[in-house]
């Protein structure tokens, strides 16, 4: 504790590092140059114009936010940010009201760096991206999401239902196009009057076909359709679908994995 007080110091912020004393909810203080306050933020500089004032203030931060808000200011410090949604979400309220929009695009760039080809979790992404309305992070978190396994889409967190429901609807739709291009590409082989085709080899295509349709609905893209695909020994599957029409397949289907979906209306 320090002396004739009832606060606890902060370790990255101890006295004698700045002039201002920020003092957290959870009584611990931080202690922060008032210049690099006022540079970084609107907020603390528009306070400080108005000439001497109080030497110290009290927030409605707790320490942990605090913390991690102050090491974003300070050009000299490191920071590691938890990636979970209640100290994300609590960082960027503080940000947003502090007026310090680094942070936010900060945390934009982190999950949509370009060398990922996919966010990281992106249920969590979603979630946080619709709160702050962050909107092409938002497409983004639909981007994968639509494509992804439906267990992903499990989480504790508490989604608008206007959103929600509009991930569930690009998800079925998403797998409705698979299945129409697999019954267009597999059009040859259902024209078949050979007797190659008859007997248990329709029976076998056929129940390939509803495992596959079954498989999309879980996960609506072209990762699981050639899952499925490559376990095929089904003749004369292979050789009766156009090697063509499944290279274009492939390539429509690429195009519109990649593509950022529209936002609820």
């Amino acid at each position: 504790m320090s002396s004739g007080s009832s606060y606890t110091n902060s370790r990255d912020f101890p006295p004698g590092y700045g002039d201002f004393k920020l003092i957290s909810s959870d009584k611990v203080a931080f202690h922060i140059p008032r210049s690099l306050l006022t540079h970084v933020s609107p907020v603390f500089r528009d306070m400080f114009a108005m000439g001497d004032g109080p030497s110290e203030l009290q927030v409605t931060e707790d320490a942990s936010t605090l913390r991690l808000l102050l090491l974003f200011f300070d050009p000299v410090q490191d920071i590691d940010v938890p990636m979970d949604f209640g100290t994300l979400t609590a960082l960027l309220e503080a940000a947003q009201k502090y007026q310090a929009p680094q942070v936010v695009k900060w945390w934009e760039r982190e999950v949509r760096k370009p060398s990922r080809k996919k966010l990281n979790d992106p249920m969590l992404c979603l979630a946080i991206a619709a709160r702050f309305s962050l909107h092409e992070t938002v497409r983004a978190a639909l981007r994968d999401l639509v494509k992804a396994p439906l267990k992903e889409l499990q989480t504790p967190i508490l989604f608008e239902s206007k959103l929600f429901s509009h991930l569930l609807e690009l998800r079925a739709d998403r797998s409705a196009w698979f299945r129409a291009k697999l019954t267009q590409v597999m059009a040859p082989v259902w024209a078949m009057g050979s007797w190659r085709f008859a007997g248990p080899n329709f029976q076998r295509v056929a129940t390939w076909f509803m495992e596959v349709a079954a498989g999309l609905d879980e996960e609506p893209s072209w990762r699981i359709l050639m899952a499925y695909w490559d376990k095929v020994e089904i003749e004369p599957l292979r050789r009766y679908v156009e090697q063509g029409a499944f290279e274009q397949w492939r390539s429509e289907a690429a195009e519109l994995e990649d593509s950022l979906p529209e936002l609820p209306k």
